[in-house]
């Protein structure tokens, strides 16, 4: 705003930076002309231009630079073309999974790049117990590697090859994004959608379930054997979830002290593990909250 008002034309960058790993719904809510623009003069409203999508490139390679950049820029581009007002999240994700789609058909690899990864850091076919992890989790923005790096004695180079998880998963994931929307149906509609419950429980399962498939993996790769405590955590997270549950088709309420250790636990997990975070995490937290406030 003071730039325009100062005279000068622009495009805005904050807010679609790609290489800090927001998901599509982020950048969806930031636009070029903000309310703030309400205080400008019209000459200096037409001094914004429009926004730009951006992205350092110190952690992509020829492999994963499409799923660092499709199809989030989808979402930015819808931003640019629309309304301020137009803000229906759940809308836009619909759209955004078709066009996906079609630039998945158009040859581009920001799906299909992810498993080819994994193979090879898993050097085996059988990668589902990875892929379950990989669901539950998003990487940490190019500021948290950078520090992560400096701390590690280096700084990330072309010369240094791109082979860890983080250099796999992609910035969201559906499997994250629709347990959080049925987390959220659950709790809001009074514990009543039963169909919603049995799909939360089983993924909640699978996600307790999976440190113990997936250890051996862990333990024999040199690439994967940091991800021991991130698996470790997500199966902490299911056991918590599955509690809060069993407390809510009890109709017993979770006791505080069991809150309070359950909400600090999950505050521990905010701090990236192997430049990873758990994107599940929020929404099991909101499970467990629900599960002592129930009558």
């Amino acid at each position: 705003m003071q730039a325009a008002k100062q005279g000068y034309r622009g495009l805005l960058s904050h807010g679609y930076y790609l290489d800090a790993m927001a998901p599509a719904s982020e950048h969806y809510q930031v636009d070029p002309l903000p309310n703030a623009g309400a205080t400008l003069a019209s000459e200096e409203r037409a001094r914004i231009l429009g926004g730009e999508a951006c992205m350092w490139g110190e952690f992509i390679d020829g492999e994963n630079i499409d799923s660092r950049i499709w199809p989030r820029t989808a979402a930015i581009a819808e931003r640019f073309w629309s309304p301020k007002e137009t803000r229906d999240i759940e809308s836009m994700y619909r759209r955004l999974d078709v066009v996906s789609w079609r630039l998945q058909l158009q040859g581009l690899m920001h799906r299909s790049a992810t498993d080819a990864m994994l193979v090879r850091m898993a050097s085996s076919g059988d990668i589902a117990a990875l892929r379950i992890l990989a669901g539950a989790v998003v990487p940490s923005g190019l500021g948290v590697r950078q520090q992560a790096a400096i701390k590690a004695g280096g700084i990330q180079t072309s010369d240094l090859p791109l082979n860890r998880f983080v250099d796999a998963v992609a910035p969201e994931n559906d499997v994250s994004r629709l347990f959080a929307t049925r987390v959220a149906l659950f709790v809001n509609g009074k514990f009543a959608d039963a169909a919603a419950e049995a799909q939360i429980r089983s993924q909640l399962t699978a996600w307790r379930d999976n440190a113990e498939h997936l250890e051996p993996l862990l333990d024999g790769s040199f690439l994967l054997k940091e991800l021991i405590p991130v698996s470790q955590n997500l199966a902490a997270l299911g056991t918590a979830g599955l509690q809060a549950l069993n407390y809510i088709d009890s109709g017993e309420r979770a006791s505080e002290p069991w809150k309070s250790d359950q909400v600090a636990m999950i505050a521990q997990m905010k701090t990236p593990k192997a430049d990873v975070l758990l994107a599940v995490a929020p929404a099991v937290q909101t499970l467990i909250e629900a599960s002592a406030a129930a009558p």
